[in-house]
């Protein structure tokens, strides 16, 4: 409103949705999560996502020696954490997790862990209905301490819907279970 004429200037209409959903992303080996000049792939992708509005995490594999662990070969970490808080503090039932390379075996880990209702590092157990509307992997690599030079292809534990992208010598391939 103009203070001298109470004319109306213009009108803004400012919508709030809460969210619904919570999709966690995970890089590969030796790759960073959230460096998306140097590391493109699913930090690019991570990016774009944010900007279009969705509730988007990324986190590193959990496989690097150096540390920085955010999904162990149990599953354990900031990402199971995050998943834990999003259901039950958030109102976000529908889980999507998508992971490249090692990245692919700790979206595993996480799924299983989650699957389970283990505790989060708080001590915390889902206490809220969920489901696991999409998993993905690319070029997946098995995430654990005995078996990580194995091709991930072992469907998460509950996901509805899971695409499984992998290359094969020189040809693409990929396979999808509902």
């Amino acid at each position: 409103m103009d203070a001298r004429t109470n004319c109306e200037i213009f009108t803004e209409e400012l919508v709030y949705r809460p969210f619904d959903s919570v999709t966690c992303a995970m890089v590969g080996e030796f790759q960073t999560a959230g460096l998306v000049d140097a590391e493109r792939g699913t930090n690019l992708w991570v990016r774009d996502m944010l900007l279009d509005g969705y509730d988007v995490h990324v986190w590193d594999d959990g496989h690097d020696w150096f540390g920085g662990d955010d999904a162990d070969e149990w599953g354990r970490g900031p990402a199971h954490d995050t998943i834990v808080n999003a259901v039950n503090h958030h109102g976000q039932s529908q889980i999507a997790l998508v992971g490249y390379s090692h990245g692919g075996g700790a979206v595993y880990n996480v799924a299983w862990r989650v699957n389970n209702n283990f505790a989060d590092t708080n001590g915390n157990t889902i206490i809220k209905p969920f489901s696991f509307v999409f998993t993905g992997y690319i070029d997946a690599v098995s995430n654990s301490n005995f078996l990580n030079f194995y091709s991930e292809d072992r469907r998460p534990p509950a996901s509805n819907y899971h695409l499984n992208q992998y290359q094969l010598l020189f040809t693409s391939s990929f396979t999808i279970k509902h």
